[in-house]
């Protein structure tokens, strides 16, 4: 009897359908440039990170009646490991544009939209509800997903007349509330929320690529305010699912960006560590010593670097008045909570040349949170590199200063150790 429940319940799992989702846009756009309805956009195996256990009190097959630990016979949710355009018979994905704001075309109908396939790269579990409290806090549990690696480019009458490179989807998903839970198979008598049950929010960003020959500088000229950087506004989706499958219907309003970032992101082969990866666009390098991958097959080993081009908003500590002109935010797909990172920013400039008292490093564990000085310790390793040591969780990270000097700033490496003692199981 608990065999054929529990298979019932894995596939009732994969489908929740009754979670229909929305993504709303997390900040003003500028007018947009085109919109386009996007239809059953495919999300696709999930056997991405793991999320939560249909695991609890008010259940027949419960094991320590937590959904929030991994035990290894309870059914687990985990999240998909991409999102592409499908083909599935009767879900076969389609944009349509619906509006433009150009005078290189005439109508929508003479444009077209398509996209390769999104990568998840970094799972980051969160407090929906509130930063300041445990993310698996009953009823207001999640994650923020990060989908990247994905190009694109739109059409002009058939024509390829723009191509988009480092294209990224960042979602928040809320978990289930009871009365969700209770509709899945074997859980009418589930009892209490995962999470709020709330709709999922996100938003898009990627870049022009100037360089490939088929964009026309004509259109790439429509981006030429934002550095050739984009925003993807998401807005009104909703989703079906089956056991395997999710399919997303949204609203997508693709503009300049007003925040421009870049991104990259690095797939770690676990058996071949250490080992170092470059990232010139961010200026920064990666050494990694060792990680726990995740997943229901334990193939989920990213590292992923967001660099940020503005001053980052939120109170810095008092005396703290300048601060670089960027900022940057890791992510990685590996187990949560089981690995030690050293970061080593490399600060350029004269302006560096000085004792160092003068710069402070910052993080904030969220971007709605203040920023503090670097607890765990950090170190001006040279006249032009500043490391903060035992960063063992996801955070942003910028540098600051009681003097009023212009500071080019670039993060150039950091390394990853496992705690040995903190087990996949253990999660």
């Amino acid at each position: 009897m608990k065999l054929r429940l529990n298979r019932q319940l894995q596939t009732g799992l994969r489908i929740i359908s009754l979670l229909t989702v929305i993504l709303m846009p997390v900040f003003l756009s500028a007018t947009p440039l085109f919109t386009f309805g996007v239809s059953n956009m495919e999300a696709y195996s999930r056997t991405g990170n793991w999320a939560w256990d249909a695991d609890n009190s008010g259940i027949i097959f419960k094991v320590d009646s937590n959904p929030f630990t991994f035990n290894a016979t309870s059914p687990h949710y985990y999240s998909e490991k991409y999102i592409h355009i499908g083909t599935t018979a009767g879900h076969v994905t389609s944009l349509t544009c619906t509006a433009e704001n150009t005078d290189l075309a005439a109508t929508p109908g003479q444009l077209s939209l398509t996209f390769s396939q999104f990568d998840l790269v970094s799972f980051t579990r969160i407090n929906t509800v509130s930063n300041t409290r445990p993310w698996n806090t009953a009823g207001e549990s999640g994650d923020e997903r990060v989908y990247t690696n994905a190009s694109g480019y739109l059409n002009y009458n058939g024509s390829p007349v723009l191509y988009m490179d480092k294209a990224t989807f960042v979602i928040t998903t809320p978990y289930p509330s009871q009365a969700q839970m209770r509709l899945l198979p074997g859980m009418s008598n589930w009892m209490g929320n995962v999470g709020t049950g709330s709709f999922q929010t996100g938003y898009g960003f990627g870049d022009i690529d100037i360089t490939n020959p088929g964009t026309d500088p004509a259109w790439a000229a429509l981006f030429a305010s934002s550095n050739y950087k984009v925003d993807m506004i998401l807005t009104n989706m909703v989703s079906t699912k089956d056991a395997t499958t999710t399919w997303l219907t949204f609203n997508m309003d693709i503009s300049p960006a007003l925040v421009p970032s870049t991104t990259s992101s690095a797939l770690v082969n676990i058996n071949t560590l250490p080992a170092n990866w470059d990232f010139p666009d961010q200026g920064t390098s990666v050494s990694v010593v060792g990680g726990t991958p995740d997943g229901s097959s334990d193939e989920m080993h990213h590292f992923y670097i967001q660099e940020i081009l503005q001053t980052p908003a939120g109170t810095i500590p008092a005396g703290l008045t300048h601060q670089a002109k960027k900022y940057w935010k890791f992510g990685t797909s590996l187990t949560p909570a089981s690995y030690t990172m050293n970061l080593t920013f490399q600060l350029s400039g004269a302006e560096f040349n000085k004792a160092p008292v003068d710069w402070k490093l910052l993080y904030r564990p969220f971007s709605d949170q203040n920023w503090v000085e670097w607890p765990n310790g950090y170190s001006l390793i040279d006249a032009t590199h500043i490391q903060a040591s035992n960063v063992s969780n996801v955070a942003e990270f910028t540098v600051a200063s009681p003097l009023d000097e212009t500071l080019p700033v670039t993060l150039t490496s950091f390394a990853a150790n496992v705690n040995a003692q903190n087990l996949k199981i253990g999660r």
